[in-house]
């Protein structure tokens, strides 16, 4: 199926209590994603449990009913990020045998890291520490995604095309924190799988 544009995809934190509640299966998830918005648009420094329970219009010992800390809402948050993105790539056990399946790869990494996006950005650029506490769980599903993308017999070239094309899916989705957002909000990912596969050598698809 094509992709379409993103258009005006939500990252503010100013949504109504009710309806940031109805559209979670819990509080402990509305609690998730309330914090991920705002560490993402604030910082995780900048945002204090007064802050999130505000924004969900519950008190601080609902939400310590749930979470210990501000730190154990973030190792949620990157858990449940590091399962996404290990379920991604053991869908694939057997490397991809032609380039609509490696594209099909790359399609679906796009679209894991633009869901994640607050996450990865927040972990890339605040939560370091926390990110190695984990262990090298992310690393080694990342090394595993570029084996995939290089293909079924690897080259030097291969490996390094895999490489980039994992590099222009990152700095599309996640631009610099001093630009705005949007460019994030009205980001293409039709267009920015199409080059991504184009630095791993796949022609553009017919349609």
């Amino acid at each position: 199926m094509a992709y379409r544009t993103v258009g005006k995809y939500s990252t503010g934190v100013a949504l109504k209590t009710q309806h940031k509640i109805r559209s979670s299966a819990s509080t402990r998830d509305a609690i998730l994603e309330t914090a991920a918005e705002l560490f993402s648009t604030k910082g995780f420094a900048g945002t204090s449990m007064s802050d999130l329970a505000e924004h969900l219009g519950l008190s601080k010992a609902a939400i310590y009913h749930h979470f210990e800390s501000k730190e154990s809402i973030f190792q949620t948050l990157l858990e449940s990020t590091n399962e996404g993105l290990e379920n991604l790539v053991s869908e694939h056990k057997k490397l991809p045998t032609d380039q609509s399946e490696t594209r099909k790869i790359l399609k679906q990494f796009a679209e894991f890291l633009f869901c994640h996006r607050s996450v990865v950005r927040l972990a890339l650029s605040e939560m370091q520490a926390e990110v190695k506490a984990q262990g090298p769980q992310g690393h080694q599903c990342m090394l595993r995604l570029q084996q995939l993308l290089a293909g079924k017999r690897p080259t030097a070239e291969s490996k390094m095309r895999a490489k980039i094309a994992m590099g222009i899916v990152f700095v599309g989705i996640l631009p610099p924190m001093h630009e705005t957002t949007s460019k994030e909000e009205n980001l293409n990912l039709e267009l920015l799988v199409e080059i991504a596969s184009n630095a791993l050598g796949i022609s553009q698809t017919k349609k």
